[in-house]
């Protein structure tokens, strides 16, 4: 089984808004990320009033170039790309964060079915072990599907101890 690392960087800006969306996918190598998310773009409170901020996921490799650069590198290319788009302004002055997630999505080659399947029969003896999120399903999935995942374990979990 293999998985991504997912770098994002998120940069806080003095300014109301960006874009109208909430998230815009860039499926071109011409950018180093993936997709840009603006968080207040899905609920206000998700930014001080007169702020936005910017995501930018760029999925990587262990051994890419990118997830074995240093912050600074990383958020300059991803700089480049947000300016080359028109979201960033050029010498426009803004904090920047990097966060690097290990293992953050599966990937869905041929044969991982059977790999998963054939891993969870041998783990089915544990009784008290329970599957959850991309990594422990194992499904590339939405976030409202992991938090269902995650309720439905404390409902099954709640109803047996009873």
């Amino acid at each position: 089984m293999r998985y991504r690392n997912v770098i994002l960087v998120a940069f806080f800006l003095d300014r109301p808004s960006v874009s109208d969306a909430g998230t815009v996918y860039f499926p071109s190598d011409e950018f180093p990320f993936t997709r840009v998310y603006e968080p207040r773009n899905r609920s206000s409170k998700m930014a001080p009033a007169g702020k936005t901020s910017l995501v930018a996921e760029t999925p990587c490799d262990s051994g890419e170039n990118m997830w074995k650069a240093d912050d600074t590198e990383v958020i300059a290319t991803t700089r480049r790309g947000l300016e080359g788009v028109g979201w960033l302004n050029t010498g426009e002055d803004c904090e920047a964060v990097v966060r690097r997630l290990p293992y953050a999505y599966p990937v869905l080659e041929t044969g991982y079915s059977q790999k998963i399947e054939s891993l969870r029969t041998r783990l089915s003896q544990f009784e008290n072990l329970r599957f959850s999120g991309r990594s422990g399903r194992f499904v590339y999935s939405w976030l409202h599907e992991m938090l269902r995942f995650g309720k439905d374990i404390v409902a099954e979990t709640a109803h047996s101890e009873h």
